[in-house]
């Protein structure tokens, strides 16, 4: 997004984004980056498919 302060949220609740869900996003976004670089690592991209595997398998 551009400037975050002057837009409205992406939500739909006619707020301010900054005001509203930009702290969500930039939580996201952060949990993206962290993913990319895991998985850019061959030990940790093992260890996220077999979390992932383990998950599948619980539900």
């Amino acid at each position: 997004m551009g400037n975050d302060q002057d837009e409205q949220c992406p939500c739909g609740s006619g707020k301010l984004y900054e005001d509203c869900c930009k702290k969500e996003y930039d939580a996201a976004n952060q949990v993206k980056e962290k993913l990319k670089h895991a998985l850019n690592d061959p030990k940790k991209s093992t260890e996220l498919q077999e979390l992932l595997k383990q998950f599948k398998d619980k539900q």
